[in-house]
């Protein structure tokens, strides 16, 4: 009986040590992909190590206090890399893997002013940095204070990452529910950790409309005007959480909405939702009924 239980500990512990095994070979392949897309010197500034990789369990050493955004977006890994060049600022980049394309937007988006498409697949430049997503990945590129030579280098680094890391990744599939008429672009915001919903757009202290990990949600702002309504979709795993949400936003937000869709809010603006199978869709700060409405009515195909 001895013998047999030795035999079955010692095959736990090979299963246990390859799948160890397994873990890190992932993760060395993760971190061998992330050197792939950096040079090791650009128009003169050189790199001052290989990269040093981060992961979920160390990525706070990195960038303590601002984690937790990358965390809840699915983060994977990271690497850093810093450039230096004589009489000059160094060049600082980080490259986030987020495991899927969709976690890339998602905290690219997070707090853009303007977008443009001149790096990846949509960036943001100001003076001494640039920011940009492609496929999985997310990319800050900073140098400051700026001068015109690293100005030069800095957008030749962010085209040969561009370039390496090779291919475009899908947008969030409900991104495609927006309806385009009056929308403003720079305002969508992709993600599926309700903490967010709050620093887009107050609607409660409390997670009301039961966002969880496996909820997807976009919110965007349209123009009417120049006043701004606010567009929030948020689909379920199935239509019984879209219900639960729904009864739980109604009874929470304003319990007149269980026998009216429309309602006139406090500051004379027009909040308006539907529910349509496991999506929820709501529009807050309408100047007018019929603008709320219609932008409902232009919210399409939640199911596909």
């Amino acid at each position: 009986m001895y013998f047999v239980h030795f035999k079955t500990l010692h095959a736990m512990l090979i299963i246990v040590m390859c799948c160890f095994a397994g873990v890190l070979m992932a993760q060395n392949a993760k971190s061998e992909t992330l050197r792939s897309f950096l040079p090791e010197s650009v128009d003169g500034w050189q790199a001052e190590h290989s990269g040093k990789v981060y992961g979920r369990d160390n990525l706070y050493e990195h960038i303590n206090g601002g984690a937790e955004l990358y965390l809840s977006y699915k983060f994977s890994a990271m690497i850093n890399r810093v450039y230096m060049e004589e009489g000059q600022p160094d060049i600082i980049i980080d490259i986030f893997d987020m495991g899927k394309p969709e976690n890339a937007f998602g905290v690219f988006m997070h707090s853009r002013e303007t977008v443009d498409t001149t790096f990846g697949q949509g960036s943001e430049s100001v003076p001494g940095m640039i920011h940009f997503w492609r496929n999985r990945y997310f990319v800050s590129i900073l140098a400051y204070p700026q001068t015109e030579a690293s100005d030069a280098a800095l957008k030749k680094l962010a085209k040969t990452v561009h370039n390496r890391i090779g291919k475009d990744g899908l947008l969030p599939q409900i991104i495609t529910r927006l309806p385009n008429k009056n929308l403003i672009p720079s305002t969508i915001r992709y993600f599926t950790h309700h903490v967010w919903l709050n620093s887009y757009f107050f609607i409660a202290e409390e997670n009301i409309l039961q966002i969880e990990d496996a909820t997807h949600c976009v919110l965007a702002k349209y123009n009417y005007d120049q006043k701004k309504a606010v567009l929030l979709i948020c689909q379920y795993t199935d239509k019984e959480q879209a219900r639960s949400a729904r009864d739980r936003f109604i009874a929470s937000y304003n319990p007149q909405l269980e026998v009216q869709n429309s309602l006139q809010e406090e500051d004379d603006t027009w909040i308006s939702f539907k529910q349509d199978m496991r999506s929820l869709a709501i529009v807050f700060k309408a100047p007018h009924r019929q603008q709320a409405e219609k932008l409902l009515q232009s919210v399409t195909n939640l199911e596909e």
